[in-house]
């Protein structure tokens, strides 16, 4: 999207252009024809609400976050909940752990680092 906004080259194949939606045109191919992934393993100084470590899935209508602090996550549904408000990992057993285990394995595949305790262990993954 960027680079074809800037008139750069753009035929990179690991993106989507996303310029006709900011034009108000429907995009070219769907948008949830694959996995989006998050991964903040830091702390920014802030406090409250989603700024803590995380890491995220977003996979069709369904968005899986990983609370590294909490080693626990909550999952929404997009669609119905853009707010993201209701939490319904424990009502949709089946997609929190099939998320879970795709973010699992995105993190270990791309060798992410991930947060640490004060002893430099690593926080538990998904």
């Amino acid at each position: 999207t960027l680079c074809r906004a800037g008139g750069a080259d753009a035929s990179c194949e690991d993106g989507q252009d996303l310029t006709p939606l900011l034009r108000g045109e429907p995009p070219t191919k769907a948008l949830h024809e694959r996995e989006l992934f998050w991964h903040y393993p830091h702390i920014w100084g802030a406090k409250g609400p989603g700024i803590g470590m995380h890491s995220s899935i977003r996979d069709g209508r369904y968005k899986l976050i990983w609370f590294y602090d909490q080693e626990d996550c909550e999952l929404y549904d997009l669609e119905q909940d853009l707010g993201e408000t209701r939490d319904l990992a424990a009502e949709v057993p089946d997609v929190t752990a099939r998320l879970r285990t795709r973010l699992r394995e995105f993190l270990q595949s791309s060798g992410a680092m991930l947060p640490t305790r004060k002893d430099g262990k690593p926080l538990a993954m998904p």
